[in-house]
């Protein structure tokens, strides 16, 4: 999470994209069903729940694994504050994302964001 908000920071948010994809999608294309706390491709299934050198230390249906819910509407779509509150914000998608929606709940009321392959609403 915290490599992928210096990515976005440093406006790499394609490689960013990519780390979730690799990080998070890499605990789907092992089969897990939850994400877990942390996560090493190299490890099997079988090491999977071993964490600070003991057998069953990590969890395995974290909170952490909100991580790509906090992190899309950065990155696909540029959703930042450019004020306290979300008073004022900007909106740059990726050139790459055709279709997405995003709501940001702030003091201010909702920003809603709708991309799709014609056209972007923002409300």
């Amino acid at each position: 999470h915290l490599e992928c908000l210096a990515l976005i920071r440093l406006d790499e948010r394609s490689a960013a994209l990519d780390q979730v994809r690799k990080y998070w999608g890499g605990m789907l294309e092992t089969g897990a069903t939850t994400f877990y706390e942390a996560f090493n491709e190299e490890e099997t299934i079988s090491d999977v729940a071993a964490f600070y050198d003991r057998p069953f230390a990590r969890s395995l249906c974290h909170a952490w694994s909100a991580g790509p819910c906090a992190l899309y509407p950065e990155i696909l779509l540029g959703i930042r504050p450019l004020s306290d509150g979300w008073k004022e914000w900007a909106c740059s998608p990726l050139e790459s994302v055709s279709t997405v929606t995003s709501e940001i709940h702030t003091t201010y009321g909702t920003i809603r964001v709708q991309l799709d392959q014609t056209q972007l609403r923002v409300s």
